[in-house]
């Protein structure tokens, strides 16, 4: 076990940067969760394209934020928050046969069309925007990456959000809300 800076180093990973990565993905379920039930709320609330609209504000300016942290902490700190480099790297490296879900990964990796719509909608705009650009300029990753998947995401989880709300709205959280205000 070697000491440096004060800081244990178990199998190669430093005891304090696997703390971190714990609190930043705590964090980030926390925030997701949270967007979630607004964008449930929002979405039933208000019409179609006022609820699109409110939510790809929140969601854009939300993803943009997170790639200024995400890009200022790579730069200063030396520490990709979401350990997207793995990802990237791993659409270089050969996989042995028997590893069935690093080769999907690795499938998934080298089709940026695939990252882009479906990442768009599961993992968030922000993400796909650190996984498919090429260059650090943050113009181009608004205009080609942040804005475009915003929408597709937003569009997408909308219409599901008011499907799923003509069933449960005014079923069941419309008169728990009304009993508790």
């Amino acid at each position: 076990m070697n000491v440096e800076f004060g800081l244990k180093k178990v199998n190669g990973i430093f005891l304090f940067e696997s703390f971190r990565n714990f609190f930043v993905a705590t964090v980030l379920g926390w925030l997701y969760y949270l967007y979630d039930i607004f964008s449930y709320v929002v979405s039933n609330k208000f019409n179609f394209f006022s609820s699109v609209f409110i939510l790809s504000a929140i969601l854009l300016l939300c993803s943009l934020i997170f790639v200024f942290i995400h890009q200022w902490t790579r730069k200063k700190r030396g520490y990709d928050i979401l350990g997207l480099e793995k990802f990237n790297q791993l659409s270089q490296e050969d996989v042995q046969r028997y590893r069935f879900f690093r080769r999907f990964l690795k499938w998934i990796m080298c089709r940026r069309v695939t990252i882009y719509f479906l990442g768009s909608i599961f993992i968030g705009p922000h993400v796909v925007a650190l996984l498919l650009r090429k260059n650090e300029k943050m113009s181009s990753t608004i205009c080609f990456y942040l804005i475009p998947t915003t929408l597709i995401s937003v569009l997408t989880w909308v219409l599901i959000m008011k499907g799923v709300g003509l069933l449960t709205w005014n079923q069941y959280v419309k008169p728990f809300l009304d009993s508790v205000i």
